[in-house]
């Protein structure tokens, strides 16, 4: 869709700007609610349209700002599994969501997406921001933070 790919483009600069965690936390999610909102309260067709357009936008922002958030904070040997893992969720949640489908209406079940934000702010709320983002802005001790919340208490950076 072409909110999709004006996503995947506006999410580099936000990220680089903010940061994996809140382009991911604030930006994504605010897309989300956005999109998902429209199409709650549409009474047209432009209304559902928008909707979709901001839709478009926040998936655009998750596969380009996840799969570098992924590469960042991983392992070089889980990089490869948790790269994957991406797609492996977004197809899961496809065939959760078609399934759903069977038993709701489209109000429904923009309702039921729309309640899904929830459990992906929790999740981004309780991550850490990307070491190497950090390290990058000049935020040394953030990073030795972050790094020591992924690695694990016993890791200790140099």
């Amino acid at each position: 869709s072409i909110g999709c790919l004006v996503g995947c483009i506006l999410a580099g600069p936000v990220m680089e700007k903010f940061g994996r965690r809140i382009a991911l936390l604030v930006f994504t999610s605010s897309l989300y609610t956005i999109g998902f909102l429209l199409i709650l309260m549409a009474f047209n067709g432009a209304m559902v349209q928008a909707g979709r357009f901001f839709n478009g936008l926040g998936l655009g922002f998750v596969l380009a700002v996840t799969s570098v958030y992924i590469v960042e904070i991983a392992t070089t040997d889980m990089r490869g599994f948790l790269g994957c893992f991406v797609q492996f969720l977004g197809s899961f949640g496809v065939l959760m969501i078609f399934t759903a489908g069977c038993f709701l209406n489209w109000f429904q079940l923009s309702g039921l997406m729309m309640a899904m934000v929830i459990p992906f702010l929790l999740g981004m709320y309780s991550c850490p921001e990307s070491p190497r983002w950090l390290f990058s802005k000049g935020r040394e001790e953030e990073a030795k933070a972050s790094l020591e919340w992924l690695r694990g208490q016993d890791f200790k950076p140099d």
